[in-house]
């Protein structure tokens, strides 16, 4: 663990994570952590690429807006026109769209970021520390509509 700023937001989603049942989005960013704090950054970006991945299946799923895994962008826009944000903060979850849009594994496609040696340190950090608050952010989102849901029934 490189930063201790890291390391908390990290116990907040794994516990948030835990407590949903969404083991395989938990398993993955772990593993992301894990690689990360070995310095094998190509592993970890993969990891915390496919944790953001699987909490959205796992928030779709449960919300029956799915019953098979979708790609990434099919899970956005499910996410955005399914009113998972409420409508008047969308316009900020914009810029989280557009984080969640990075794929940050298209490094490794440059010819300058081959290996794991190559992706730097910071950059592997920030893609760490971005899904590990986007999780945040799609979880407590995901609980405000189980509550909305709960009130309607």
């Amino acid at each position: 663990m490189k930063n201790d700023f890291q390391f908390t937001f990290l116990a907040v989603a794994v516990r948030l994570l835990d407590k949903h049942k969404f083991s395989i989005a938990l398993n993955t960013l772990i593993k992301a952590q894990d690689f990360y704090s070995i310095e094998d950054y190509q592993k970890s970006l993969t990891n915390a690429l496919l944790a953001i991945d699987n909490t959205m299946q796992s928030i779709c799923m449960n919300k029956k807006w799915i019953n098979t895994v979708g790609s990434r962008s099919k899970l956005i826009n499910i996410i955005c026109n399914s009113k998972l944000i409420p409508g008047y903060l969308q316009n900020q979850y914009t810029s989280l769209v557009n984080i969640l849009r990075i794929d940050p594994l298209s490094l490794r496609h440059k010819d300058h970021y081959k290996t794991s040696d190559d992706i730097p340190e910071y950059f592997t950090a920030f893609a760490l520390q971005s899904t590990i608050t986007s999780i945040i952010f799609l979880i407590r989102a995901y609980e405000d509509t189980e509550k909305i849901d709960l009130v309607k029934k």
